[in-house]
């Protein structure tokens, strides 16, 4: 490609686009395994799972079953009853227990004691194994120990083998409609008859058969259409970037007189046209299947309601949620410097877009305005509701802006790569920037480290004591992750103390009290606005506010204890972390506004809570910048000790804040906070 000087940016990115596509119709093999092959495959797969389920079921009901009956002690006519049902259920022999074996067995409650280690089985075990032999099940009854005119049924069989379930299921089948006309003939033969008849009820559905099928279709369409996307637009930015990058390719298109953002645009258009088509192909081949009767989809199905064009054109509603893909897909494998590296990189891509997804499988999760803004989830919400005829305007409008504002941060990621690597082509500045790589990249590994650790280590020790865990976890597990955060950070050029890298430096004092004159407004801020907020767009439900509220577990413990424990222990050791050793690395591989982002956003994951994630988030934000703007992490460990110790206390109702100063002229103490924080900082060690 060699555009001219006068061609203007949209004329490039189109010349760009119209070449990568033509590179990715001549690879006719990829092009044929990723697009047209899964297409071509539903049809015989689908025929030939229906073709195995029926031999199978063949199989079973032609199989023939060996039933031992102990039925000794159960009355004639519904013994005779039993054996009925039984032969009616299929190829079955019915074999009556010896008279001479011992069935006592069957009916020990007892326990059997077990040693750890030990796999012989116990004697209970042994002798109800002896009574089965080599039939499939043994059915055994007697008369209730309870009520004379009652009995009960016991099915021996063994899990390891097809044919001991099967009869296992055929007797439970047969035993549960024995009892039902047991029931109903005792109710019968009651003076007028059953006594609850008149209680009787019948549940019927209002929708329609179309809201049923969207309905239907609408759980399973927004995780296929994600499936089919990443499918085909992977082979397209594989081959687009890392492919290209392995091939010296890419390095030739970047020393063009083309801005980043054409590239970056023009392959993520090819990426973003492979995903649609590939999602449209399957579509159309899954809905002929439907149709023919060899799968059952809602509303496509042959035998149900179909759905009228108005409602499959809700599709169109999940395009944002395919945008931000392929912008994911291009990201990640233009990260890439090989082709096999790229596709290491898809895995994370597919948890990235799926799991936010599952919420459609939630059905009394609505699509809430906040709900609405989170990648993928918001518009797998907004489909569901679409097919189900449940359209909301402002929701769905929300949905687009912010896809779209997520998008364009993602392709703005991407041009940003590759800005970087044109300007590695200056051997200058290639130690300096590999430098600042690796910083920010021990930065974010350490920090997911970190997160994965409190998530595995730090909950099963709080699950163990609630105290001493949590404890354990600060005193013991963040001190341990920030000393080998700081062992394994990359070797600078220009060589970082200890106490600069993590911030130790004492800050000024007009820092240090600003950031305590923040603490009243920011706590009025939690309570007053942001919680009251939320309950109204994300509530957070009774059982998991209980099981969230970590300080109503803790209400034994004395006053001072729970401030060492509640804010204290979380302000130094969690600071030194989050605010110390990641914004450390972060803070010299990114931008300064880049890196409080990534750090903010580990912190509101380590507290592993969706209905927490943006104000702990908004809480590290803030607690970042002032590390920044003081050089410290003195006043961030301040706020975070005062924030922390007034929302407990206030929670647990040993601080009042209705009428106090910390609720009407406390909060006004921001101001001058900020005009303190205000004030050049002290200058570094």
């Amino acid at each position: 490609m060699s555009p001219t000087s006068t061609s203007s940016p949209g004329q490039q990115t189109w010349t760009l686009w119209r070449c990568e596509m033509r590179q990715l119709l001549r690879d006719r093999r990829a092009l044929f395994a990723g697009v047209l092959l899964p297409a071509l495959l539903y049809p015989l797969l689908f025929w030939s799972q229906g073709k195995l389920e029926n031999v199978a079921e063949g199989i079973m009901a032609e199989q023939e079953l060996t039933l031992i009956l102990a039925l000794e002690d159960v009355d004639a006519d519904l013994s005779a009853e039993l054996r009925a049902g039984l032969e009616a259920s299929g190829n079955v022999t019915l074999e009556d227990l010896a008279a001479d074996r011992d069935a006592s067995s069957l009916w020990d409650t007892q326990e059997p004691a077990s040693t750890p280690g030990d796999s012989q089985a116990d004697p209970l075990t042994l002798a109800r194994l002896e009574l089965l032999g080599e039939s499939h099940a043994l059915l055994a009854g007697r008369r209730s120990t309870i009520k004379e005119d009652r009995h009960e049924f016991r099915v021996f069989f063994n899990v390891q083998s097809d044919e001991s379930r099967t009869a296992r299921g055929r007797s439970r089948d047969v035993l549960r409609e024995l009892a039902a006309r047991t029931r109903k003939a005792r109710l019968d033969a009651l003076p007028g008859g059953d006594p609850g008849a008149h209680l009787s009820f019948e549940s019927v559905d209002v929708a329609s058969d179309e809201d049923k099928s969207g309905a239907g279709l609408g759980r399973m369409l927004p995780l296929f259409s994600l499936l089919m996307i990443l499918t085909g637009g992977a082979f397209a930015a594989l081959g687009a970037f890392a492919g290209e990058r392995e091939g010296k390719t890419l390095e030739t298109l970047l020393v063009q007189p083309v801005p980043a953002r054409v590239v970056a645009l023009g392959k993520y258009g090819a990426v973003l046209c492979a995903g649609l088509a590939t999602l449209l192909i399957n579509l159309i081949s899954l809905g002929i299947c439907a149709s023919r009767g060899l799968v059952e989809m809602p509303g496509l199905s042959e035998g149900s309601a179909g759905l009228p064009p108005s409602r499959l054109l809700a599709g169109l509603l999940f395009l944002p949620a395919c945008t931000l893909v392929a912008a994911l897909l291009s990201l990640f494998c233009g990260r890439a410097r090989t082709y096999r590296e790229g596709q290491f990189t898809l895995f994370p891509v597919m948890l990235i877009s799926i799991v936010p997804s599952l919420v459609v499988l939630r059905p009394d999760l609505e699509a809430s305005l906040l709900l609405c803004v989170v990648p993928f989830a918001g518009p797998a919400l907004i489909l569901r509701d679409g097919l189900a005829g449940q359209f909301a305007i402002l929701p769905t409008l929300l949905m687009f802006a912010s896809h779209g504002l997520w998008t364009w941060l993602v392709l703005e990621r991407l041009k940003n790569l590759l800005d970087s690597e044109r300007t590695l082509s200056s051997t200058d500045l290639t130690a300096e920037a590999g430098q600042r790589g690796l910083s920010a990249g021990h930065g974010k590994t350490w920090a997911f480290v970190g997160v994965l650790s409190l998530y595995l280590i730090g909950s099963r020790l709080q699950q163990w004591d609630l105290a001493w865990g949590l404890a354990l976890t600060l005193w013991g597990l963040l001190p341990v992750l920030t000393a080998l955060a700081l062992k394994t950070r990359p070797t600078p050029t220009r060589p970082v103390a200890v106490k600069r890298f993590l911030s130790l430096s004492l800050p000024s004092g007009a820092h240090a009290l600003g950031a305590v004159l923040l603490i009243p407004a920011l706590a009025k801020l939690m309570v007053e606005v942001y919680l009251p907020f939320q309950s109204r767009i994300l509530p957070i439900p009774q059982s998991v506010l209980e099981n969230e509220t970590l300080g109503l577990a803790l209400t034994h413990l004395s006053t001072p204890t729970l401030i060492f424990l509640m804010a204290i222990s979380p302000a130094i050791c969690e600071e030194l972390f989050f605010r110390g050793a990641i914004l450390g690395s972060l803070r010299r591989g990114l931008t300064p506004m880049r890196a409080l982002l990534w750090q903010a956003l580990f912190f509101g994951a380590a507290h592993a809570s969706l209905y927490r994630i943006l104000p702990t988030a908004g809480l590290g934000l803030l607690l970042g910048a002032l590390t920044l703007r003081s050089a410290s992490i003195l006043p961030a460990v301040l706020v975070h000790a005062g924030y922390n110790a007034v929302v407990v206390l206030a929670g647990l109702e040993r601080l009042s804040t209705d009428g106090t100063w910390l609720s009407t002229w406390g909060p006004w103490l921001a101001l001058p906070g900020l005009a303190l924080l205000a004030l050049p900082a002290r200058k570094r060690d």
